[in-house]
């Protein structure tokens, strides 16, 4: 049997929790995470609430750092191992450099393919779990690397937030700044076309409001979309908002499975709590 075995690498950033990574074999490597002096390895010796906590007692917001070259060549080598080839998904080349340190990785090594995801969070995610059904159907680590390139263009990544603390004072949109500053009193949606962040709708009115609105603008916005699955992903929100979010999903009967996902360290010191989005792939 002529069955290539592909294995399928991203970041920590990608916001799946621990039984998808198992389920579809998805190995991660950890972005690391600066709150002051300190540096952190995303999900291992930091977490969310970690971060929360730092923010509130130091008025200090966290850093992100990239990944080297070198640590990329020694996690897709150890990974390698297992299979004949490799394809790694990295965070949005438009807002980290760690994509840059894997594709330099990827070209000095054999079977090792590196796609520029030009997304965060599960919108990475989206595309390793395409990436995963397309093996499925037995396609060749080349044909599955060139879908995969084509469908980091179909992603949709957006997020709604309700305080732009982190946001703004941790400095991420600087050329937001002056009208974050004006405007405070704005919910406003980041999206990332191109693979940039940048603010696309403002709401206004209560969160809970706003999420649904939100959620009804991006869903009927689309003509069509891929069936296969959607992302719900937040950050630490009201239960009751992110449940209602789920149902409102599902409600539209588009989707096959609607997945709920909390966000790790590097969005969360990206937006901060209060933050829900709703990630899904066009045709």
């Amino acid at each position: 049997e002529n069955y290539m075995k592909i294995i399928l690498t991203t970041e920590s950033t990608c916001d799946l929790p621990q039984e998808i990574l198992k389920k579809y074999d998805i190995r991660t490597i950890p972005l690391k995470i600066i709150l002051g002096e300190n540096e952190y390895t995303d999900g291992v010796d930091v977490t969310c609430e970690d971060i929360y906590n730092y923010v509130e007692n130091n008025s200090v917001f966290p850093k992100t750092a990239a990944l080297t070259e070198d640590e990329y060549t020694e996690f897709f080598k150890k990974n390698l191992a297992d299979g004949d080839a490799l394809i790694h998904f990295g965070l949005s080349s438009k807002i980290s450099r760690t994509c840059e340190s894997a594709m330099m990785a990827a070209e000095k090594l054999d079977n090792v393919y590196c796609v520029d995801s030009l997304a965060l969070s599960t919108g990475v995610s989206l595309q390793i779990l395409h990436a995963s059904d397309m093996i499925k159907k037995g396609m060749s680590a080349e044909e599955v690397y060139k879908e995969a390139l084509r469908v980091a263009q179909k992603i949709q990544v957006s997020f709604v937030i309700k305080d732009l603390d982190y946001l703004y004072k941790g400095g991420r949109c600087s050329s937001l700044s002056n009208f974050f500053g004006k405007m405070l009193k704005i919910h406003p949606e980041i999206i990332m076309p191109g693979g940039a962040m940048t603010v696309g709708k403002k709401y206004k009115g209560a969160y809970s409001a706003v999420v649904d609105k939100y959620l009804n603008d991006k869903i009927t916005s689309c003509p069509s979309v891929e069936k296969a699955r959607v992302f719900i992903t937040h950050t630490k929100c009201d239960p009751e908002i992110v449940s209602a979010a789920v149902e409102k999903v599902k409600s539209y009967n588009i989707f096959d499975e609607v997945l709920e996902t909390t966000a790790g360290c590097t969005i969360t010191s990206h937006c901060g709590p209060n933050t829900l989005g709703v990630l899904f792939i066009t045709e």
